[in-house]
């Protein structure tokens, strides 16, 4: 039936973006089939995503890697109860989750919210996507930076001389350090590190820079 649905939509299409609503199973011999894996449709609530889903959860289960799919999540709905006014707090919480491991959100329960999008935004404008913008996942083998302080997830991007870093807080939180492989991600000499939400520069030596990083959530980094 799977391998029918692929073929069909091929057929009628050009391309196959059947969404397979896999959450907690992917199984890989059946996923193949599929364009897209739908994950998170699973612990709703108000908890923070740095409490529901593990980064070794997310990277065995959600990233889609391992299956060639597409990686989207039911985050934004999974947002649901009370206290509301934690609302936006839980929110940028998924935000930062899903920045780190480049999954996407199903996105139709941000309620106005704008913390994700202008964020995608952001990446977008940088080039992310683009053919000369090299990624980074911060579990490969060789990633171009170490990040001292608080337990963390991050992606980097790389385009003419510049840097972008996404830096998700996996733990506590508190003052963190971004040192980056100056030479392997081809950066500038004499550039500086800037909150890319704020404008404002950070502090720092070399191609360093030092930050603080609330728990359970993110920050945009812009080397220029």
């Amino acid at each position: 039936l799977f391998k029918r649905c692929a073929v069909l939509t091929h057929q009628q299409r050009g391309y196959n973006l059947n969404v397979a609503h896999m959450t907690g199973a992917l199984a890989a011999p059946l996923m193949t089939w599929f364009g897209v894996i739908l994950d998170w449709e699973s612990r709703y609530g108000m908890q923070d995503f740095q409490d529901r889903f593990s980064r070794g959860y997310i990277r065995a289960i959600s990233t889609g890697g391992q299956v060639g799919c597409v990686p989207l999540t039911c985050g934004s709905i999974g947002v649901r109860g009370e206290p509301r006014n934690e609302r936006p707090r839980v929110l940028r919480s998924l935000a930062a989750s899903l920045l780190a491991h480049e999954l996407r959100d199903w996105a139709v329960g941000w309620e106005g919210d704008t913390t994700y999008a202008d964020a995608l935004r952001a990446l977008v404008a940088f080039g992310y996507g683009r053919d000369d913008c090299r990624v980074f996942n911060y579990w490969q083998d060789g990633y171009p930076a170490v990040l001292r302080g608080p337990d963390t997830a991050s992606l980097l991007l790389a385009r003419g001389g510049e840097a972008l870093a996404v830096v998700a807080d996996y733990g506590g939180g508190g003052p963190c350090r971004l040192e980056p492989d100056a030479a392997a991600l081809g950066l500038t000499p004499g550039g500086r590190w800037i909150d890319a939400a704020s404008g404002a520069a950070l502090p720092g030596d070399g191609a360093a820079c030092v930050f603080d990083l609330a728990r359970h959530d993110f920050v945009l980094l812009h080397y220029r």
